[in-house]
């Protein structure tokens, strides 16, 4: 009776061992994607931020085009008046 005790008592430690190795190895992972998750985060927010301005610059560029072109038309007309 004291040997199988001995023997579940040495099963027992050694499975809590396991069990602590994996537990410590899946906090790893578990630590590393968190970091790989921020990283991954901050790059979107500078993106988002990044296409945001480009967005607003693209419409300046496009109400200056308008504007050119509407220039560019009254131009044209008044030298086609004197011509």
């Amino acid at each position: 009776m004291t040997g199988s005790f001995t023997e579940g008592k040495e099963g027992l430690k050694k499975l809590l061992g396991e069990f602590s190795i994996e537990s410590e190895r899946l906090e790893d992972k578990i630590a590393k994607l968190e970091e790989n998750l921020a990283v991954a985060e901050t790059k979107l927010e500078a993106e988002r931020k990044t296409a945001e301005l480009d967005r607003m610059l693209l419409a300046k560029v496009q109400a200056e085009l308008v504007k050119l072109r509407i220039d560019d038309k009254a131009a044209t007309r008044m030298v086609s008046n004197y011509m």
